[in-house]
């Protein structure tokens, strides 16, 4: 099977041009993809021109829009190769967050719909997990599943938006991931919440490797 322009932009994906320019020589692209390089210098214009990516002297970086090209693809493969699974393991390392969710966390609308959906009185604070590579297409996949949600609403001429939950444990302890729908963070960081402080739990600190295990079969 020949090589296409999708396959193009997952490889330059998977080296990291997601979130950084990569510099990607056409000859090293060629070898890859076994394609010529004139083709890939033409791919490349083309992705180009139609906004798929930018390239520029520190290398190349990929668009919003094939960002959630990818994000798409990888999330039906996902489905297809774990229809069956009851969870979802995903690794990473511990960062420190932008300290906004305590004060989210906090609003008594946010913390009864968590306790009603999950049974445990939230800790006002996540753990921020920035993901690996491997773990980064598989937690694309969790944005195309349902999920228990919790409603947003409106209070003092502020909104404050959806999110939903996927009940899931982390050392053995009981946890959740949370998916707002307006997230400040990228496709790369998961953001639990438990009844506890898990950082203080487990004395975590910035850069230990962790990993929790997503539980897909809730109901």
């Amino acid at each position: 099977m020949k090589a296409s322009q999708r396959d193009l932009l997952i490889y330059i994906g998977a080296e990291g041009g997601i979130f950084a320019p990569v510099k990607l020589r056409t000859t090293q692209l060629s070898k890859k993809l076994n394609i010529s390089q004139q083709t890939i210098s033409r791919w490349l214009i083309e992705l180009e021109k139609s906004g798929m990516l930018f390239r520029n002297k520190e290398g190349i970086l990929l668009a919003p829009p094939a960002e959630k090209y990818l994000e798409e693809i990888f999330a039906q493969l996902n489905l297809a190769f774990k229809k069956s699974s009851t969870s979802l393991l995903l690794s990473g390392k511990v960062i420190a967050g932008m300290r906004e969710a305590k004060y989210y966390l906090s609003q008594p609308e946010y913390k009864k719909q968590i306790k009603d959906a999950i049974g445990f009185n939230v800790f006002p604070g996540t753990l921020n997990i920035l993901l690996d590579k491997k773990s980064i297409y598989h937690f694309a996949s969790l944005r195309n599943l349902e999920g228990i949600k919790i409603a947003g609403f409106s209070k003092n001429n502020r909104t404050f938006g959806e999110a939903k939950l996927f009940p899931a444990k982390f050392g053995g302890l009981k946890c959740a991931l949370i998916l707002p729908f307006r997230s400040h963070y990228g496709i790369n960081v998961a953001e639990l919440i438990a009844p506890f402080n898990l950082r203080k739990k487990k004395r975590l600190k910035n850069g230990a490797p962790v990993d929790f295990r997503v539980l897909l079969n809730y109901e």
